[in-house]
């Protein structure tokens, strides 16, 4: 049996109940640490005293060999002998010998290693993007989400726990209609196998401020480059079309200000001509009359307008619009939170 185990292609040992070593392969020796001996009962015994001197394995090896009373039983575990890390495996044999295979499992670890560290560092990164971040299923349904997205899903009113979410899908965690829009977007990009975006979606919050977000569906694509899952990345981009806003407004004010100086210039002059010689009639006796005394002082009124409607451009603070006839184009509201609005309104009635 010794002759046809030495050429055994992996680090093999047969033992009895006493783990003393009654034959083994050639690549045990570098399993256990030592130089080959030509010698086979020096061989047999100098490995049954290199187990004894690893307790943990031998400790293991009479567990097992003590556990498996039937031919066909196995047992297994692992063992690290230095920075080598072995899969020992244990089958009872009819003879009641034991057969101990040894398979290295180092690289294998090390590469399992090496993949839970990047899922985890990959995991510390995408928490802390400032983007909410959910991965789902090729069935569109969710098998992880970074707490940006859940702060975002509990802000639209969503209530499930992130316990709770995994397995559900959108629809059922995300407040309708932000459910439905990113199940169906997510759908899209899933039959395409391209990016869909809804961009600057407003929707109900649970703090009665508009949320407005930015939503983008990518496909997950497999080895057979059909799609295996999406990955969902959403943007609150409130504050972003607020300052938009705003700036599109400063940048109205502007225009309209240096308008208001142009208008101001071309116009104010003429108006004192025109108010100057509306006085200097009302006051000469040929215009004396009631009659031409109230279309002079009238005029008077529409030049002082003329010169409230100049000033108040120089000095509106917002630009508001309004639609002064159905269908028509949007006015620019001059008098809105203006003092003078009820003014203006009496003088057209």
């Amino acid at each position: 049996m010794q002759e046809s185990l030495l050429e055994f292609p992996s680090p093999l040992l047969v033992v009895d109940g006493g783990l003393c070593v009654l034959g083994f392969s050639a690549k045990t020796f570098t399993v256990l640490g030592l130089r080959p001996l030509k010698d086979i009962d020096q061989a047999c015994l100098a490995l049954g005293r290199e187990i004894q001197t690893h307790g943990d394995l031998a400790d293991e090896l009479a567990l097992a060999t003590a556990r498996l009373v039937r031919a066909g039983e196995e047992d297994q575990w692992t063992w690290v002998r230095g920075k080598r890390t072995f899969e020992v495996k244990v089958s009872a044999r009819p003879d009641d010998l034991f057969w101990v295979l040894f398979e290295d499992v180092t690289d294998y670890a090390i590469s399992e290693e090496i993949l839970l560290n990047a899922r985890s560092y990959l995991e510390r990164v995408i928490s802390h993007i400032p983007l909410g971040v959910v991965v789902l299923t090729g069935q569109l349904r969710i098998s992880s989400m970074n707490p940006h997205s859940r702060a975002l899903i509990h802000r639209l009113g969503g209530d499930l726990n992130p316990v709770d979410a995994i397995g559900e899908t959108l629809e059922r965690v995300i407040p309708a209609p932000g459910g439905a829009h990113w199940h169906a977007l997510c759908q899209s990009a899933q039959c395409s196998g391209l990016r869909e975006e809804l961009t600057r979606r407003a929707y109900d919050a649970s703090d009665d401020v508009p949320c407005v977000l930015s939503v983008l569906a990518t496909p997950l694509v497999n080895e057979r480059e059909s799609a295996a899952g999406i990955v969902l990345i959403v943007e609150d981009v409130t504050e972003k079309v607020q300052l938009e806003n705003q700036l599109v407004n400063a940048e109205k004010l502007a225009t309209l200000g240096q308008l208001a100086v142009t208008v101001k210039h071309e116009i104010n002059n003429p108006l004192s001509i025109i108010s100057t010689n509306a006085q200097m009639l009302r006051m000469h006796g040929e215009y004396s009359d009631d009659r031409a005394r109230v279309k002079l002082e009238r005029i008077e009124e529409q030049v002082r307008r003329i010169a409230d409607v100049t000033e108040r451009l120089r000095t509106m603070e917002e630009v508001n619009t309004e639609e002064y006839v159905r269908g028509g184009v949007p006015m620019i509201d001059l008098w809105k939170d203006s003092s003078s609005a009820q003014e203006v309104d009496d003088e057209n009635v």
